[in-house]
């Protein structure tokens, strides 16, 4: 069973993962030329930096959430109301 992507579906894979051009343009050239534990490594790096934004927008959310909640608490005290 051959588990080899064609160039059309790794650029495909790549450019829904977020991946630039060049980022694209390099790994595909890692993969041709045999590098493949280079091409792992800027995929690895690509995630971590993915992961990194995710934590960053979840703190975000926190944020939102916690003032949601604390301005719908002062208003159920105030007025006494659900919404």
């Amino acid at each position: 069973m051959d588990n080899r992507f064609t160039d059309e579906d790794m650029e495909r894979i790549l450019r829904d993962a977020g991946c630039c051009e060049k980022l694209t343009a390099d790994i595909a050239e890692c993969c041709r030329e045999g590098k493949l534990c280079d091409g792992i490594r800027k995929l690895r790096q690509h995630r971590a930096e993915l992961l990194e934004d995710l934590h960053r927008e979840q703190k975000r959310l926190d944020c939102l959430d916690y003032l949601i909640f604390m301005l719908q608490k002062q208003k159920n005290e105030c007025c006494g109301e659900d919404r």
